[in-house]
């Protein structure tokens, strides 16, 4: 009994996980969008939002004002990716993938790398 309600319970999560998704027909939420951004490693941790928050713009930028600024290039229906080069001058190229239109996830290589809600 308690495993066919497990079973159920995922399957109702993914159900609602996959409309959800689906819901957003593939439309990138970077039309002058600000996020709220923080590191996210492979083992689940994400540490607090950084103060300045990503601004994604349509015309194919994002930025965080007084760091750095990048350019992005739409990868797939939900993932965009960034070169960036920050204040410094130093490189940095990852893929940030529209979980939802108000969660994203940046992968770098293959490791998690940030997290970001969607102000």
């Amino acid at each position: 009994m308690k495993r066919s309600i497990t079973c159920i319970a995922s399957a109702i999560l993914l159900s609602t996980s996959v409309n959800a998704l689906a819901a957003d027909d593939c439309v990138l939420p970077v039309n002058n969008t600000s996020w709220d951004v923080g590191a996210f490693n492979n083992n689940g941790t994400i540490s607090g939002s950084h103060h300045v928050p990503w601004i994604f713009q349509s015309n194919g930028t994002v930025s965080a004002a007084g760091h750095w600024t990048a350019i992005w290039q739409r990868g797939a229906c939900d993932k965009v990716h960034v070169v960036l080069i920050t204040n410094n001058g130093t490189k940095d190229i990852f893929d940030v993938l529209f979980v939802t239109s108000s969660r994203l996830v940046a992968v770098k290589g293959d490791s998690l790398y940030r997290f970001g809600k969607k102000r």
